[in-house]
């Protein structure tokens, strides 16, 4: 029987006794008090030992997980070939690794002696039966994040190596070789290769009174909360090859960085589409100085009453219409100065009607009867017109196609920027590998662990 029946059986018999003040039934009461007593501390007891035998179970876990994936990673290390490699030379058609599969990979690894106690421990975090594509790689793989800045060397040897460079505080580093205990200094060592710029060198984990500078974590992953975002197959942000455009709710796993793109600043200006008059923001030089617009023509604004004539020559011409003061128009042809008359002239159309014709920009008296108002420019390529100045923090208002024209409103200004941060990830959803740039609000770290914060009910289907 087990401490719950006992407990129960207790429990329905305080009913007889419960209130008994004297005689036999108060003699079985106390009797069985203390026989509750003696149930509840042989229950704790039990507890105990179960837990202790528990946490020893999981050290030694942990421990041979930790000497399988150490060893694994040497054999790597030795093939030259990577974790997504052994992967799929293990798995099967629904890339799942077998039990079996996996333990006769490792009766190949030398040095490695498992009993078969120990090689069921293996499976403990994963599955009864093998490993998925992530429990797999959780189990190889080992990622750490720098908790204080510490010398990345060339050597184990501390004495005889020479620094490398600096981890910062915050750096993610994936363990290549070890952890290897330094007897000597009494310092745990291993070799790594940070994420940031691919530099692999030998680093201090724990000091020598138990400092941690390292800290185990999860492979690093991200979470898309929008799509929309492209994946090339470079580093470069521009001038690479799209290979595809990432949804929202995609995962990622982080291979590489991240590492900021050294780049100018970007020149925006604020314009007006011709063809629908939709207003805003758009960029006429990229941060890696490409043109993303051409100049188009000048656009001039009639600051009098004038007329549009059928030519040139003011004297031998017709009047087309009269144009109002405020009047848009933009430059076909001229300014040229009409030799007869000694003043400048200009073939404009209209923008209010499309009437084109010669306008005066200014007579020989010197009164101005039209001013420069600014320049039209032509898309190169596609790109969004947007709500603001900032590129990041905006919303499109649409999307602006090659050979568009805009009239420009305001600009160009320079828009001061940070550099942007650049990843190398794996999408989880194809296995494509590429390059993203980090944004606030669409980039976000994700683990495949969670924790439950309110009661929720757990069902046996989607």
């Amino acid at each position: 029987p087990s401490f719950a029946d006992a407990k129960a059986c207790l429990q329905n018999h305080e009913v007889q006794v419960g209130k008994a003040v004297k005689g036999p039934w108060f003699d079985a009461r106390q009797d069985m008090k203390k026989l509750k007593q003696r149930v509840l501390a042989s229950e704790k007891r039990s507890n105990d030992i179960t837990h202790r035998a528990q946490e020893a179970v999981e050290t030694l876990a942990q421990a041979k997980q930790g000497l399988v994936a150490s060893t694994i990673r040497a054999s790597l290390q030795q093939r030259g070939v990577s974790t997504e490699t052994l992967f799929a030379e293990l798995a099967d058609k629904q890339e799942y690794i077998s039990q079996a599969a996996f333990c006769k990979f490792l009766d190949g690894l030398n040095g490695l002696a498992l009993t078969s106690e120990h090689r069921r421990l293996l499976f403990k975090e994963g599955s009864a039966d093998g490993f998925t594509r992530r429990t797999f790689f959780e189990m190889v793989e080992r990622y750490y994040r720098c908790v204080k800045d510490i010398a990345m060397t060339t050597e184990f040897e501390i004495k005889t190596s020479t620094s490398l460079r600096k981890l910062e505080a915050r750096e993610v580093v994936e363990v290549v070789e070890g952890p290897k205990s330094d007897e000597g200094l009494g310092v745990m060592r291993i070799r790594a290769r940070a994420l940031s710029d691919g530099t692999t060198g030998w680093v201090t984990a724990t000091g020598n009174h138990g400092t941690p500078f390292l800290v185990e974590i999860p492979k690093p992953c991200l979470y898309l909360s929008k799509g929309e975002v492209p994946l090339h197959d470079g580093f470069a942000s521009e001038g690479g090859k799209e290979l595809r455009v990432l949804s929202a709710h995609e995962v990622l796993e982080v291979l590489e960085g991240p590492r900021k793109e050294s780049l100018g600043n970007a020149m925006r200006a604020r314009g007006k589409a011709a063809s629908d008059g939709a207003t805003g923001w758009f960029t006429t030089k990229s941060q890696h100085g490409t043109d993303c617009v051409r100049l188009g023509r000048s656009t001039y604004v009639c600051t009098s009453n004038i007329a549009l004539t059928d030519n040139i020559d003011i004297k031998d011409c017709k009047v087309v219409r009269k144009l109002s003061k405020g009047e848009g128009l933009t430059v076909l042809e001229g300014p040229i100065d009409d030799a007869k008359a000694g003043v400048p002239r200009i073939r404009a159309r209209a923008s209010s009607d499309g009437a084109e014709g010669w306008v005066t920009v200014r007579g020989n008296a010197g009164s101005v009867y039209a001013e420069e108002s600014g320049r039209q420019v032509i898309v190169s390529r596609a790109m969004p017109l947007q709500s603001a100045m900032s590129c990041t923090s905006s919303t499109t208002v649409r999307q602006l196609a090659p050979e568009e024209v805009l009239d420009v409103l305001e600009g160009p200004v320079e828009l001061i920027s940070e550099p942007p941060e650049r990843v190398r990830v794996r999408a989880t959803a194809d296995g494509q590998v590429g390059w993203i740039t980090v944004r606030r609000g669409v980039t976000s770290p994700w683990s495949p662990r969670y924790k439950c914060v309110a009661v929720v009910a757990m069902h046996d289907a989607l």
